[in-house]
């Protein structure tokens, strides 16, 4: 039976170094009106819902809900459902889910940039060095469109670990989605960001693409991705390699690549584009693990490498 936090109770508790947000598994849920509409949300989480309300009479038309308590749950009575929508003439806008409270910014808006188009203030607070946050989705998209799951790890008002995870596939039952946090020093976070985000981009979404969330953890550990499929935008030979792999992006962006262990210690990290070398000859042989972002911190590609002396 899944745990009923009350909102704004912040309860923690470790096992096998999980710890568990408040009203993570969205059990709790509040009932309001924002200009005239009436809305919900999971307590202690937070939608653009009231955003878009607030802001109809820029979409020149209704404007329309796209967060859900739905009963099509991983465990316990309700999961949350996001619907990317049309609002008006301002396009498609994915349904989010944060665990902050939301600001628009219209100009990233029109301009495609869903990430960009949101601000988040608020959070969690925290005193652990989390490493990943985890949460089990489900994912019917229509067309092409992808859903993004978004970290941030603050420290005051410095942003010191981030991670993304892009969604690019249907996920017909629900799937536990691992996030990990790429931290850019070694100091310890106060607050968490998350939120989930039904379309990653206002040009390409798509109405009725949706998003089901449920059980949301933070983890101590990193989590171990998956092979990379087929179709792969970085490519890392030789693999088996004796200590210097060769990376050839089919990309000239800027690409950042998190190395680590089987057992999710980070070892080292590269920025690259084009061609380039990741050179783990300092380190013992084995299987290790690659995770691939962009420069929004997009997932790009995760993959393995083994290192053979």
């Amino acid at each position: 039976m899944k745990k009923i936090f009350l909102s704004g109770l912040i309860l923690f508790f470790a096992v096998s170094g999980y710890a568990q947000l408040p009203n993570a598994s969205f059990e709790t849920w509040r009932h309001y009106v924002s200009n005239g509409d009436s809305l919900v949300a999971p307590d202690s989480w937070f939608s653009a819902d009231s955003l878009v309300s607030a802001n109809k009479a820029l979409a020149f038309g209704p404007t329309y809900q796209q967060m859900f308590q739905s009963t099509d749950k991983h465990s316990g009575t309700y999961a949350v459902e996001l619907v990317s929508k049309t609002q008006g003439i301002v396009g498609v806008i994915p349904g989010i889910l944060a665990n902050a409270q939301l600001g628009l910014n219209f100009t990233a808006l029109l301009s495609g940039d869903t990430a960009g188009a949101f601000t988040y203030s608020g959070g969690t607070p925290i005193s652990t060095r989390y490493l990943s946050v985890r949460a089990y989705v489900k994912y019917l998209p229509k067309g092409s469109d992808q859903a993004l799951i978004l970290v941030q790890a603050m420290h005051g008002s410095d942003t010191i670990g981030q991670g993304a995870l892009s969604i690019a596939s249907t996920i017909s039952t629900y799937t536990q989605q691992i996030v990990n946090i790429d931290y850019v020093n070694s100091e310890t976070p106060d607050k968490i960001l998350i939120a989930f985000l039904s379309s990653r981009n206002t040009h390409t979404a798509q109405d009725g693409t949706t998003l089901y969330v449920d059980d949301v953890s933070l983890s101590t550990v990193l989590g171990v991705p998956q092979v990379a499929t087929e179709n792969n935008t970085v490519t890392c030979y030789p693999n088996p390699g004796t200590g210097a792999f060769h990376i050839s992006s089919t990309t000239t962006e800027k690409l950042h690549m998190l190395i680590y262990t089987a057992s999710g210690q980070q070892i080292a990290t590269k920025d690259f584009s084009g061609n380039d070398v990741l050179d783990l000859s300092n380190y013992p042989s084995g299987l290790y693990f690659y995770n691939i972002t962009n420069t929004q911190g997009a997932a790009i590609q995760h993959g393995k490498l083994s290192l053979v002396k």
